[in-house]
């Protein structure tokens, strides 16, 4: 198992979001979630919410986009519309910066697009040295960065009126996958 927590011995979102007993089971555990943060007085600690942490690239979009926007209405209904919203971008930001997405205000307040960034699960950028990881960083990642929430995309010079970037999730490790490490130990 990887940092996804998923167990099976390939990664997937298919398994999920093709299974709408799955996507349902995900919208109540959020509303159970909201629920529990409102009965207990904790709006004030708890400011945002991580709409789906990390699907799979394979993820169908329509149905994933149908699913943050009925988790966006969970959230807002019990935290408010000034909670922040993270969506991850599925790995492929581009999806994301089409100049379409999440761009009317009013909807779609206080929302990132939450992106992860890690070197150390694709073997060409493992076998890189720390100089050149320093290089590909400052080369690929960072036009990848820059290049988001615009709502003039590919031109990007208009910034989005909705969705802004962070980078919610990156590692220090770029040799060796974490699973290997812990055979090690």
């Amino acid at each position: 198992v990887d940092n996804s927590g998923q167990a099976l011995p390939y990664t997937t979102c298919q398994v999920w979001s093709n299974n709408p007993d799955y996507v349902d089971r995900s919208l109540r555990v959020v509303r159970e979630i909201t629920q529990g943060v409102l009965d207990e007085g904790l709006e004030d600690v708890v400011t945002g919410f991580g709409l789906l942490n990390e699907p799979f690239a394979d993820c169908d979009v329509p149905k994933y986009i149908d699913f943050l926007e009925r988790r966006l209405d969970i959230v807002r209904d019990y935290l408010g519309p000034d909670a922040v919203i993270y969506v991850s971008d599925m790995f492929r930001d581009t999806d994301f910066n089409d100049g379409s997405f999440w761009l009317d205000p009013t909807r779609y307040s206080n929302p990132f697009l939450d992106s992860h960034y890690y070197q150390v699960f694709d073997s060409a950028t493992r076998g890189l040295s720390p100089r050149q990881h320093i290089a590909f960083t400052c080369e690929n990642q960072y036009r990848s960065v820059a290049s988001c929430c615009y709502r003039d995309a590919p031109r990007n010079k208009a910034p989005s009126r909705g969705v802004s970037r962070m980078i919610g999730e990156w590692s220090a490790s770029y040799d060796i996958l974490p699973a290997a490490r812990i055979q090690e130990i």
